[in-house]
């Protein structure tokens, strides 16, 4: 696989996936493999090779941090349906979701 790739020709901005699901899905026609996510190789029956791990951070405005709404998504980030959800996807680490990191 990797020869074939190497005899390939670049693929233009066009060609190029547009969200982590776009390999899983083909479309990119002329690629034997691109960047994408877990879940979705799980979701589509392909092989998936780790390369890095993402750490995901919110930040959010002190003019809405006591908002309803805002409290609300803190709940539901740290509430065991949210962690059941979650790790039904597969390829995500939930150390401490909806952990106050700082105020500022």
């Amino acid at each position: 696989m990797i020869a074939s790739a190497a005899c390939r020709q670049p693929i233009t901005p066009a060609e190029a996936p547009r969200t982590p699901v776009s390999p899983a899905l083909g479309t990119v026609p002329s690629a034997d493999a691109g960047m994408g996510i877990y879940s979705a190789a799980k979701l589509y029956g392909l092989d998936f090779l780790p390369i890095c791990v993402e750490e995901y951070d919110l930040l959010i405005p002190e003019k809405v941090w006591h908002s309803g709404i805002v409290r609300q998504l803190i709940r539901t980030l740290k509430s065991d349906a949210f962690r059941a959800r979650i790790e039904a996807l597969g390829g995500y680490t939930l150390d401490c979701p909806g952990e106050i990191i700082d105020v500022f």
